[in-house]
């Protein structure tokens, strides 16, 4: 019986030690909201200098502008089409 009344008490200590938040109220928002507002923007930080990027590997095709390869066209699956065929279903 002693053993049970540990945790109730530390229940009940938490309880009251932490408390409820308390409600913001309209009026308490509208005075921040206005603070926010009227507060001059802060300028931000200048970036710092990024080192030159390395030159690419020789034969490297990875680099330049992105590009899809024109090839076949290819259905919901990843299958290519037959030449003519719509990879977007009749009636849509």
């Amino acid at each position: 019986m002693k053993f049970a009344l540990i945790p109730a008490v530390l229940v009940a200590l938490t309880l009251t030690a932490c408390g409820k938040p308390d409600q913001a109220l309209p009026e308490q928002e509208k005075n921040k909201y206005k603070d926010i507002i009227t507060k001059p923007a802060e300028p931000a930080a200048a970036p710092a200098e990024e080192p030159a990027a390395a030159a690419p590997a020789a034969g490297d095709d990875m680099s330049g502008d992105a590009v899809l390869p024109a090839g076949p066209a290819l259905d919901g699956n990843g299958n290519p089409l037959p030449p003519g065929q719509s990879a977007i279903p009749e009636g849509h």
